[in-house]
């Protein structure tokens, strides 16, 4: 009697068990999570209803990993976007002659700034990552070119900060971008207006050294004079985008709007704000 229980207990278990075993390996899938990143991003590949115990071959853009599946045909794996171009490739997983298929989408290169908002003249701080390592960046604000000198490299992780000045260009959107030979990155910024510069508050650390300064608009000469009442100079205000002759004792720096700085001379200077 005992023995036919056990014989019975037996049998139940392989009706249970085996055909669960080949209904599994009848539907193998893999999932990759996330499924998107940059260069340098690791992603992991979950697979289930392989055989138990098979070896399963994983593949990403020539990249190949040997996993063992566990009892239940279950396995998982990860990857490091290598270095490749942006786009979306397969995931493939090789095991007893049959292949199952997920993808990966490679981002393009991200890029951030700082200041958010910028003004001509200003420093302009950007960052990269996610680029092809150990290419050269060139860096373009719309059609104007403004990679700084010498032309900076991206890192064996794939990232660079970059530090530039931002060229005299009329305030409004425009495409930053970021591109060596094999990569690119862009994002939309908007550049804003200069606000006027009060003459007399820009030049009061060097009010002593200034003789005279004059500025020309539509068809009028202005003149700034540190000697006079404040009233009696027609010339108040820096205007963005114009031209300025300026008359020192001796040479000095002349600080202007954001980061710039005007080196003087002693005689007449002449000066674009």
């Amino acid at each position: 009697m005992a023995r036919s229980i056990f014989l019975a207990i037996i049998v139940s278990l392989f009706a249970i068990l085996w055909p669960a075993k080949n209904i599994a390996a009848q539907s193998q899938t893999i999932t990759v999570y996330p499924q998107r990143g940059r260069i340098g991003d690791t992603f992991s590949v979950t697979g289930r209803g392989f055989q138990s115990f098979a070896t399963v071959n994983v593949q990403f853009v020539g990249k190949w990993r040997s996993v063992p599946a566990d009892y239940y045909g279950e396995f998982r794996t990860s990857f490091i976007v290598p270095p490749t171009e942006s786009g979306v490739y397969e995931v493939m997983a090789v095991s007893d002659g049959s292949t199952t298929f997920s993808i990966f989408e490679v981002l393009p290169p991200g890029i951030a700034i700082y200041p958010q908002l910028f003004m001509a003249g200003d420093r302009l701080n950007i960052w990269v990552w996610g680029a092809m390592p150990y290419d050269t960046a060139r860096v373009y604000l719309g059609n104007n070119e403004i990679t700084p000198s010498p032309s900076p490299m991206i890192g064996a992780d794939g990232s660079a900060g970059i530090q530039t000045m931002v060229p005299s260009l009329n305030p409004g959107y425009y495409l930053l971008i970021v591109k060596g030979i094999r990569f690119e990155a862009n994002l939309v910024v908007f550049l804003i207006p200069a606000p006027p510069g009060k003459i007399e508050s820009i030049i009061s650390p060097i009010k002593d050294k200034v003789v005279r300064i004059w500025g020309y608009y539509a068809g009028t000469w202005y003149v700034y004079d540190p000697s006079v009442p404040s009233e009696l100079n027609s010339l108040r205000e820096f205007i963005p985008g114009s031209g300025y002759f300026v008359l020192v004792k001796e040479d000095c720096d002349l600080a202007a709007v954001g980061d710039r700085v005007y080196k003087l001379y002693k005689g007449w200077n002449l000066i674009g704000w």
